[in-house]
C-alpha cells in the first residue's frame, strides 16, 4: 500500500496464488479503455467466479451481451413503463414486512426485511405479479441466490488445483437443484410470453400493459439479437433471467441493508432522517409523483446518502480486474512491464477511503455528494470559458474514475 499512496503500481497477495497488480487511481481510465485482446475482464470472471464449476450452460460473453443489449433496451429505457408496478410492489412488501401500525414498536431482522422487499420488487419488475407474490417460488429463488453466491465467492477464492474442484463439485449439487426448481417456475412464463410475441402484429387482443412487461420486451429484443440462440430458446431466456435476478438481488440486499443502518446510526446532530423525509414529502405529493421516473431525479440528498453509504461500505476490495493477454505482456503508462497472465485491477476500497479523493474519508458524511454537485455546478456556471472547470470534482449522478461502487466504463451498472 505504500506504493499505492504515491501513485505507483504494486503487487498484492491472493489466496488463489494468482499474480495481481493494483494500479493507482490515475490509471483507471486507461485500464477501462484497453481492448479485450489486450486486457480481458471475461477471462478474470471465468476464474474468479468459478464459472466452469457452476451448473449453467451459459457462457459469460453471452450473458454480458444479454444484459448489455437486451436488458439495456428492455429495462433501462423503459423505466417509465415499469415504475408504477415497482412502486406498487414496494408499497405492498414494505407494508406487509414492516407493518402499518404507527403506535407501537416491533423488532425486525433488517437484513431479512430488505431481502423480502427487494426479492418481491425485483421479481415484480422482471416477471410480473404472478411470480412476485408466489411464496414458494420466492423461497426457492432465494436459496438459488444463496448457493449461487456462495459458489461464485468461495470457489474463486480457492487454489485451482485440489480445493477448487472439490468445493465446486459439492456446491454445484444444491445450486443445480434450486436452479432447476426456479426454472420450473420461470420457463412456463417465458413460453407464454414467447407465444404472445409471435402472435400476428395486427392482433390487438392482448392488452398494451401486458405487451410492456419486461419479459415480453426482452423476448422482442432477443429476436433482434445478432448472436443466434441455439437449442431451447425458452430455457436459454429463463436461465438468463435467473442469472440477472441473481446478479441484481444478491448485492442489492447487502447494499440496502448498509444504507438503512447508516441512516439509522447517523449522528442526531445532522438530522439526516428529518432531511430525507422532508425531501421526499416535497417531491412525492401525489400518487402520480410516485409513478414518475422524473421524481427520482429530484432527490439529491437521498441520492447522496445512498452513494455515500456505497462509498463507505464498498462491496468489493478490488475492482476492474482484467487479465493480460498478449504473450509479450504489456507496458503500463509509466513504462512498467507486466507479463502475460497477470491480473490488473484497482484497489476500490482503498480508493474510496483515500483522504486525497475524499476529505475525512473515514467519516460517514451523507450529504457529501450533494455539496460536491452544488460546487461543481457553481464552478461550471462561473467558468464557461474554461472547459476544464469542475472536471476534478465528483459527479453525484454517474460512476467516475474516483467513485467505483458501480464499476466504471463498459463494466458500469
Amino acid at each position: 500500500m505504500q506504493y499505492g499512496s504515491i501513485d505507483r503500481p504494486y503487487v498484492v497477495p491472493d489466496t488463489t496464488f494468482q499474480p495481481q497488480v493494483m494500479l493507482p487511481q490515475k490509471y483507471v481510465k486507461w485500464l477501462s479503455t484497453q481492448p479485450k485482446s489486450v486486457l480481458s475482464s471475461e477471462a478474470v470472471r471465468i476464474e474468479r467466479n468459478g464459472v466452469k464449476y457452476l451448473p449453467t450452460s451459459l457462457d459469460p460473453e453471452s450473458s454480458l451481451l444479454f444484459i448489455d443489449k437486451i436488458v439495456g433496451q428492455s429495462l433501462s429505457q423503459g423505466l417509465d413503463l415499469i415504475q408504477p408496478d415497482m412502486y406498487d410492489e414496494i408499497r405492498h412488501t414494505v407494508d406487509s414486512t414492516l407493518g402499518t401500525d404507527v403506535c407501537s414498536w416491533r423488532v425486525i431482522d433488517l437484513s431479512q426485511a430488505m431481502s423480502t422487499i427487494i426479492d418481491g420488487t425485483g421479481n415484480r419488475v422482471l416477471f410480473g405479479l404472478s411470480l412476485c407474490r408466489n411464496v414458494t417460488y420466492l423461497r426457492v429463488l432465494r436459496l438459488f441466490i444463496i448457493f449461487m453466491g456462495a459458489s461464485t465467492l468461495l470457489i474463486g477464492q480457492l487454489p485451482p488445483w485440489v480445493l477448487r474442484p472439490v468445493a465446486g463439485a459439492l456446491l454445484s449439487i444444491p445450486t443445480l437443484i434450486f436452479k432447476k426448481l426456479s426454472v420450473s417456475y420461470v420457463q412456463p412464463l417465458v413460453k407464454e410470453r414467447m407465444q404472445s410475441v409471435n402472435v400476428d402484429d395486427n392482433d390487438q387482443g392482448s392488452s398494451s400493459r401486458k405487451s410492456h412487461d419486461f419479459v415480453t420486451q426482452s423476448i422482442k429484443s432477443a429476436k433482434k439479437f445478432r448472436k443466434s440462440i441455439e437449442g431451447d430458446v425458452s430455457m436459454y431466456l429463463a436461465e438468463q433471467f435467473l442469472i440477472l435476478a441473481f446478479a441484481g438481488m444478491a448485492t442489492t440486499v447487502a447494499a440496502a441493508t448498509n444504507v438503512c443502518l447508516d441512516i439509522l446510526s447517523a449522528s442526531p446532530r445532522i438530522k439526516l432522517y428529518e432531511t430525507l423525509r422532508l425531501e421526499a414529502v416535497s417531491v412525492f405529493k401525489s400518487e402520480a409523483d410516485w409513478m414518475s421516473p422524473a421524481s427520482i431525479k429530484n432527490l439529491p440528498n437521498t441520492d447522496s446518502t445512498i452513494r455515500e453509504s456505497l462509498r463507505k461500505n464498498t462491496l468489493q476490495s478490488r475492482g476492474l480486474l482484467k487479465k493480460v493477454m498478449p504473450k509479450e505482456g504489456i507496458l503500463l503508462p509509466d513504462g512498467t512491464h507486466v507479463p502475460q497472465g497477470t491480473w490488473l485491477g484497482v484497489p476500490v476500497q482503498a480508493m474510496q477511503q483515500d483522504e486525497k479523493l475524499y476529505p475525512q474519508a473515514y467519516e460517514y458524511d451523507p450529504l457529501r455528494f450533494t455539496r460536491l454537485q452544488i460546487t461543481m455546478n457553481t464552478e461550471e456556471a462561473g467558468s464557461k470559458d474554461d472547459p476544464s472547470a469542475g472536471k476534478n470534482l465528483f459527479d453525484a449522478a454517474q460512476p467516475s474514475d474516483k467513485y467505483l461502487s458501480f464499476s466504471y466504463g463498459r463494466s458500469a451498472w
